[in-house]
């Protein structure tokens, strides 16, 4: 449930911050952390306007706990 209202909130930052330099070290952060949910779910999403945290949002239900 935790990593659920994690990834709603960056979801929400994103949308509110996109292009900023807090985005992007944002972005970095969840790339480390989720490497292999995002290898796994989202390899063939492109990078760009939420696309990711949407697919990583998707996926809720299949994340490790992280």
């Amino acid at each position: 449930m935790h990593i659920k209202s994690m990834l709603i909130a960056l979801l929400i930052l994103f949308t509110a911050t996109t292009g900023s330099a807090l985005a992007s070290g944002l972005a970095k952060t969840i790339a480390t952390s989720c490497e292999k949910e995002l290898q796994g779910f989202c390899k063939d999403v492109t990078p760009g306007e939420g696309r990711i945290l949407a697919c990583l949002y998707a996926h809720l239900d299949k994340l490790s706990g992280q």
